[in-house]
């Protein structure tokens, strides 16, 4: 009897299963695959490898059979890790009729609709550390007509898949594969995509919206043929190469993407990208980068609206970048130069460590003629012009390479800022002429008070504008019902030929010495009141209020109501 009831068994084992029925919907007791290994029941865990910026926000897990129909599902439990910030899931212990099952992840897309992506995972004996990735997300709908249309079975149509959509992105596995979603810089204007490069055939730059639309139709087209249409290739180029824009910073020139997949690393062009979508080669050699070779690519694809553009390698920059409409017309602006075209009646200016053309108008011309050439004898860096209400300053690179800019156009600047006193210069030349010596010396701008010293309009004080400069003859004075002092008043700060305010008596000379601060000795001038005092080891005048006054002391005048 023992040896029928291990028969049976072992003929159970062999057809895969250990049960009264095959069917789901009763209780297995264990499911083996063609190995002999155990794969169902059993729980799933894993991760979530696709962009950190996008937010999982359910999941399911969908039994199949031999032909990947759905059987039944079980919802996962999606865990996010504060340690490294990515979604992690479990799957409860669940019954599964093949050694596969399909895993379908659910991102919100809006209010009303939500992003699915589909993948199989294979089912073993353990069941952890499952990876789910949006490359293989790609794939499922192939491995399905592959095993439906195809007759193939599992093992085969996912392996097919795989090397079909390599051979269609014509990226190695790895990189096309990886699970790292994230751009690396590689240096010198060029980015390293690895598992980002699918979301950029699927525009994911641009928008949920245009990168769920766009995945659809890549998951479609591939599942149907088994590679992806040129035309969708072509195009996720041409959106990802509008995103790039020349940009100057520290000195030197980039070619720059900023877009919402910045954030991974997604900033610089990769070379190898454009290779397989327009069918160019941007290969550099060590040759070329010793002798700092320039290169120039056309790119020649009807599919493309970049078609009959070129592609620049500027050595001086150290990458590549798509040469702008402007340069098809008036030459290419290569970094290491300094130079100047014309388009019609309009100039333009490269700068070196530049690669944009920079508009001249009539007003540089205007400006070096009023003012005199930006970067000569005496129109140095920094120095700043008005013209027709706009604000200009000269710009140098460096000694050979200066040009007028207009980007302080509509700035304030304040006391203190590096460039005030050539703003200064600038606002008073706009307003009363240049500074020259027959120039009326001193002017009122504004709130503001300037004079002209040295061919520059320069800021002056209020007081030397109302009062005159300090001298031996001129070192006293009155304004606005005020009384100053700019030397041999050091008791009151008036020193060193700088105004300061000083007391009434002081100023009409009434002595305040130790025998009028020991007699408390207080006048009245003009209506205040002032006392004798010691302040800090000086004696010197204080105004007081009339109630201060000490009833004791007899208040005496000041010499100006004595006449004196």
């Amino acid at each position: 009897m023992r040896l029928v009831k291990a028969a049976i068994l072992l003929l159970s084992a062999l057809m895969g299963f250990v049960a009264c029925s095959d069917s789901v919907s009763e209780d297995v007791l264990s499911r083996v695959d063609e190995n002999g290994v155990q794969y169902s029941p059993t729980e799933m865990n894993g991760q979530v490898y696709f962009l950190k910026t996008m937010i999982p926000e359910s999941m399911r897990v969908i039994n199949v059979d031999e032909k990947l129909n759905p059987l039944d599902s079980v919802d996962a439990e999606l865990t996010l890790s504060t340690y490294s910030g990515s979604y992690s899931f479990w799957v409860p212990r669940h019954d599964y009729q093949q050694p596969y099952a399909k895993i379908v992840t659910v991102f919100p897309l809006d209010s009303k609709s939500k992003m699915e992506f589909p993948q199989y995972v294979r089912l073993q004996e353990y069941n952890d550390h499952k990876e789910l990735s949006f490359a293989n997300s790609m794939i499922t709908g192939r491995v399905e007509t592959l095993v439906r249309e195809k007759g193939l079975d599992f093992e085969q149509a996912w392996s097919q898949a795989v090397s079909e959509l390599k051979k269609s992105l014509n990226y190695s596995l790895d990189d096309v594969f990886s699970t790292s979603a994230e751009a690396r810089d590689m240096g010198y204007n060029r980015s390293q995509l690895g598992g980002m490069s699918l979301y950029i055939y699927c525009h994911h730059e641009i928008s949920d919206k245009e990168f769920y639309s766009t995945y659809q139709d890549f998951y479609k087209s591939f599942a149907k043929n088994g590679y992806v249409n040129e035309s969708l290739i072509v195009d996720a180029a041409d959106v990802w190469l509008s995103t790039f824009v020349s940009s100057d910073m520290d000195g030197r020139t980039f070619f720059k993407s900023n877009t919402r997949d910045s954030d991974v690393g997604v900033k610089y062009l990769s070379p190898e990208f454009l290779e397989h979508a327009y069918g160019v080669n941007l290969s550099i050699t060590l040759d070329d980068w010793n002798r700092r070779t320039d290169k120039f690519v056309t790119i020649e694809n009807k599919n493309s609206m970049y078609d009959g553009r070129t592609l620049i390698y500027d050595a001086a920059m150290g990458g590549w970048r798509l040469q702008s409409l402007l340069e098809d017309s008036i030459g290419v602006c290569m970094s290491n130069k300094d130079s100047v075209a014309q388009n019609g009646d309009a100039y333009y200016r490269c700068l070196k460590n530049s690669a944009t053309w920079e508009k001249l108008t009539v007003r540089d011309t205007l400006l070096d003629a009023v003012y005199g050439k930006c970067g000569g004898y005496y129109i140095k860096h920094g120095f700043m012009a008005y013209l027709w209400d706009s604000l200009f300053v000269c710009e140098c690179m460096n000694s050979e390479s200066c040009a007028w800019s207009d980007k302080y156009f509509g700035q304030s600047f304040d006391e203190g800022d590096s460039l005030y006193a050539n703003y200064i210069n600038a606002k008073a030349t706009q307003q009363f002429g240049q500074c020259t010596k027959t120039t009326v010396s001193e002017r009122k701008m504004d709130d503001l008070f300037v004079y002209c010293s040295w061919d520059r309009w320069r800021l002056m004080d209020s007081l030397d504008y109302y009062l005159g400069n300090c001298s031996d003859s001129n070192y006293t004075g009155e304004h606005s019902g005020k009384y100053y002092a700019c030397k041999n008043f050091g008791e009151y700060d008036a020193y060193n030929n700088k105004w300061a305010e000083i007391p009434a008596p002081a100023y009409y000379g009434d002595k305040c010495f130790i025998k009028q601060a020991e007699d408390k000795m207080t006048l009245e001038c003009k209506g205040d009141y002032f006392i004798c005092d010691v302040d800090n080891g000086y004696y010197k005048w204080r105004k007081i209020s009339k109630e201060e006054i000490d009833e004791s002391v007899e208040v005496g005048v000041c010499s100006i109501t004595r006449g004196d």
